[in-house]
């Protein structure tokens, strides 16, 4: 309960240009969510930074983090940003999708 209103706190705020996006199943139930914006750090010459993404593992595989990641990369470009920052963890089993 107490995450889940963490979780509308941050999907209510406006105005930082942040983009946050979640994926639904058939019952409406949460399966994945995909949070992103500007550049946190000013470090970096990139307009926009993907701060997470995350997919329930029986959701992988479909397509549906891709989606997400249009979605996110749509509004990055409604928002005039010209690049992305991903950080990927070397050892992240799901590092194959940002090499697409």
């Amino acid at each position: 309960e107490k995450r889940e209103k963490q979780w509308e706190d941050i999907f209510q705020k406006e105005g930082n240009h942040q983009f946050r996006f979640v994926a639904e199943n058939l019952n409406g139930e949460i399966v994945g969510f995909i949070d992103g914006g500007v550049e946190r750090t000013g470090t970096y010459n990139c307009d926009g930074e993907l701060y997470a993404i995350y997919l329930l593992q029986e959701y992988q595989g479909m397509k549906i983090g891709q989606k997400l990641f249009q979605a996110l990369l749509s509004d990055c470009i409604n928002s005039d940003m010209q690049s992305l920052l991903v950080w990927v963890v070397t050892k992240n089993p799901s590092k194959k999708f940002y090499e697409k």
